[in-house]
């Protein structure tokens, strides 16, 4: 980081003296018409640049003796603000930091940008850093405006050499012939009165003066003009009408920063209310102002507000303001009254409550209106027209409170969740206490359905729920057809959910019709048995109906080997868990297992993939894996790697929980290495870069590329690499160098395996595409690389 503690300004001194050299000159024209007509004014031309001295210092205060490049910016304001010019130039300072530099030397300083006679500011900025302060220039630099010297009001000086005076004819005197020259029209006198301080109003044209409605009073900043009343109050103050033929703008009061925003120009209206109290007349001030919202923000935006102060207060916000979008917020306590008035609220039937004042409430009155959400006791008999539905049934003895029958095709019982966003609910739901009674039963004579629950929520809700301390929750009998039938009409939802509250019962049983009963499939909460401990056991077959073994999978086509997967078992010749073969011979292809019990192929290598438990996959036979992956996600090959494209992928250093940061790897059709580094020369412009010990034995074919940083200068490779070294040479000392060497491994790997940049695809693979997808393949023959059978 750079710093500019100070800066001193030295102007153009000899311009000013030029201007006064000028008026000079041009008296002496108006004695001698001659020479001013036969001698041309040439005017110096004015130098358009400006000394600056500066300091540049390191971050740490030291000063800075390197070449930097820096930035002249010229403002019209102390902050903020767009620059009126600006520049970049080379600043080499000496050993304490010290620097000189000319300000328009590399462009030009506009010759009218001292001309307004405003305050200008200047800001230096190191490259790579902010601005520094601004430091606000000395009056000389605007010499710059003696530039109008050379014209008066823009015509040359001859313009105004005076004619000269006529002579008589009897005169002798020998004069030059002189053009002739119109006198111009002299000024009307300035004639009339008027009263002080009244701006005067021209009352004809005859030059006669008068007193205008305008009044001042003070002067400068202080100045304060009436119209119509000769005790103005503020700057401007108007006795009278106003119309405005234009935008009337009340613009803000400055200029916002990051750490607070600025208000407009308030628009103030003031009523007078005597006080009694006081017996004085106290001022009601109402303001209205446009204020910003959402400072430093990037969703900014304002609102109008309406404050009030009363008597000498500051008026302060009411809470009332409109919104950019034009809504109006009102302020705490508002009340909107109607065009009626509700003097009272009388409960009615069935209702209890009311009242004339205050908060009125109505409740229900719940001994005549039933609650759909609590629990109502109804004393008589109960008639429902339509189908009755959520019914939850209580049996207190043999006959059931609630009895549905239906004798031909129907539904007997029918209860339904069908509340949305309701997760938790039954259709039909029935308890059972006595050992010989049921919850729910539904008996069907006919083809209907005994007992239908529908769950028709997406949440999860249950059709029919049967709950059972002892005994069975739901049975299902048929004599024909289906005891027990689900349908599930979801994507998402299972088809039927067997839940168990105890720990070591059983799920679910699927029982055979031997004698005695066989469990066939029987679901525990830690384990699911499959033929249970009858034997023999029973086997599961995919892809075939009659199963060689516990788990038999059978290929749609027969080979040598029919099972395509095979699990094994304590015992077996070969313990793998997982055998795949590759349907031409006792070959394994794919195996899973313990190390101790890996089983190669026929052929060395034939074994394709083996998976140590919580180690690598391996790939290759047991004696030498030629790539391997590890738990951590590692991959080691030993030989080449052929890809479409590469690239990593990382989280994004910026936003890591939200999005992925991806390079692509950097090719090349060589073997290449690639060694970088920045280094600076010493006093004599050399630099030694020194190479790892192994980069000569490692590589050939070497290329250079060097870079300089910070200022102009040359650099060459002034030795190439011997020794695993190079050295660098700069026509100027202490630059620093970007330099970047890259070579062809010649490795004995590399040497032997040396990659092909262009290969004839072998004649199967000719026709056909690696990657079909980025090329418009319209010939539906054309197949990609993979489909074609392997050789």
């Amino acid at each position: 980081m750079f710093t500019n503690r100070s800066g001193n300004f030295s102007g153009i001194k000899v311009r000013v003296l030029m201007g006064l050299a000028f008026g000079c000159a041009a008296l002496t024209m108006a004695k001698v018409q001659s020479q001013a007509q036969s001698t041309a004014v040439v005017a110096s031309a004015v130098p358009r640049v400006v000394n600056f001295n500066g300091v540049l210092t390191q971050s740490a205060g030291k000063p800075s003796a390197a070449t930097i490049g820096v930035t002249f910016l010229l403002y019209k304001e102390q902050t903020g603000g767009a620059p009126l010019w600006l520049e970049t130039q080379n600043v080499r300072p000496d050993r304490t930091g010290h620097y000189a530099v000319m300000l328009g030397s590399t462009t030009d300083l506009p010759s009218d940008i001292f001309a307004s006679g405003e305050a200008r500011w200047l800001a230096v900025q190191p490259e790579g850093e902010s601005e520094q302060a601004r430091v606000s220039l000395v009056a000389v630099p605007y010499a710059l405006k003696a530039a109008d010297a050379e014209t008066i009001g823009g015509l040359p000086p001859s313009a105004f050499v005076l004619a000269a005076p006529s002579v008589a004819p009897s005169s002798t005197a020998s004069a030059p012939a002189t053009p002739s020259a119109t006198t111009p029209a002299a000024p009307p006198p300035v004639s009339g009165t008027g009263t002080a301080n009244f701006v005067p109003l021209w009352l004809d044209g005859a030059g006669t003066l008068g007193n205008s409605v305008l009044f001042q009073t003070g002067s400068g900043t202080t100045a304060k003009i009436g119209v119509n009343t000769t005790t103005p109050a503020t700057t401007l103050d108007v006795k009278g009408g106003e119309t405005v033929r234009g935008i009337l703008s009340l613009p803000a009061t400055g200029v916002a920063t990051a750490t607070a925003g600025k208000n407009s120009q308030p628009a103030s209206m003031i009523a007078s209310a005597f006080n009694s109290g006081t017996s004085t007349a106290v001022n009601e001030t109402f303001r209205w102002q446009a204020e910003p919202t959402g400072n430093n923000t990037a969703t900014t935006g304002g609102s109008m507000n309406l404050l009030f102060g009363q008597g000498s207060a500051a008026p302060a916000e009411t809470g009332f303001n409109i919104a950019s979008n034009g809504l109006i917020h009102f302020a705490p306590g508002q009340t909107f009254p109607g065009t009626g008035a509700i003097t009272g609220v009388t409960a009615g039937t069935d209702l209890t409550g009311g009242g004339s004042s205050g908060n009125v409430t109505l409740n229900l009155d719940t001994t005549k209106v039933p609650q759909l959400t609590g629990d109502n006791l109804f004393t008589g008999n109960q008639t429902f027209t339509g189908i009755l539905k959520g019914i939850t049934a209580n049996f207190t003895s043999s006959d059931p409170n609630v009895s549905a029958q239906i004798a031909v095709s129907g539904i007997g019982l029918f209860g339904a969740n069908n509340t949305p966003g309701i997760a938790v609910g039954a259709g039909v739901e029935g308890t059972a206490a006595g050992s010989l009674s049921s919850g729910v039963m539904g008996i069907q004579t006919g083809g209907g359905i005994g007992v239908l629950g529908t769950a028709n929520t997406s949440l999860g809700g249950i059709g029919v729920e049967g709950s059972a301390t002892t005994g069975t929750a739901i049975l299902g009998v048929a004599t024909d057809g289906s005891a027990a039938s689900f349908e599930n009409l979801s994507e998402v939802q299972p088809v039927a959910v067997i839940q168990n509250d105890t720990s070591n019962g059983p799920l679910m049983s699927v029982i055979s019709g031997s004698n005695p009963p066989v469990d066939v499939l029987k679901v525990n909460p830690t384990q699911v048995t499959l033929g249970g401990i009858a034997s023999p056991a029973v086997k599961l077959g995919v892809g075939t109906q009659t199963p060689a073994a516990l788990l038999d999978v059978v290929a749609g086509t027969a080979g040598t080997h029919d099972p395509i997967a095979q699990f094994g078992s304590t015992g077996t010749a070969d313990q793998n868990a997982i055998k795949t073969y590759n349907g031409t011979g006792n070959t394994e292809v794919f195996i899973v297992g313990k190390a101790s019990g890996f089983v190669p192929g026929t052929a060395a290598g034939d074994g394709g993939l083996r998976v140590n438990p919580g180690q690598k996959i391996f790939f290759g036979d047991s004696s030498l894996a030629r790539m391997s992956i590890d738990a951590r996600g590692n991959v080691k090959v030993t030989g080449n790697l052929s890809k479409g494209g590469g690239s990593f992928k990382i989280d994004h250093p910026l936003d890591p929980l939200n999005k992925y940061l991806y390079h692509s790897f950097v090719e090349s059709p060589d073997m290449m290495n690639v060694y970088n580094g920045n280094i600076v020369t010493d006093k004599k412009g050399q630099a030694v870069v020194t190479l790892p010990d192994y980069f000569e034995a490692l590589n050939r074919d070497f290329r250079y590329q060097l870079t300089v940083i910070g200022q102009f200068a040359q650099a060459i490779v002034a030795r190439k690499i011997a020794h695993n070294r190079f050295v660098i040479k700069t026509n100027r000392p202490s630059v620093e160098v970007s330099w970047q060497i890259t070579g062809i491994r010649q490795d004995p790997y590399a040497n032997v395996h040396r990659i092909p940049v262009e290969e004839e695809k072998p004649g199967a693979e000719r026709g056909s595409y690696l990657h079909p997808d980025a090329y418009p393949v319209k010939d539906k023959n054309v197949r990609t690389v993979a489909e074609v059978p392997a050789q």
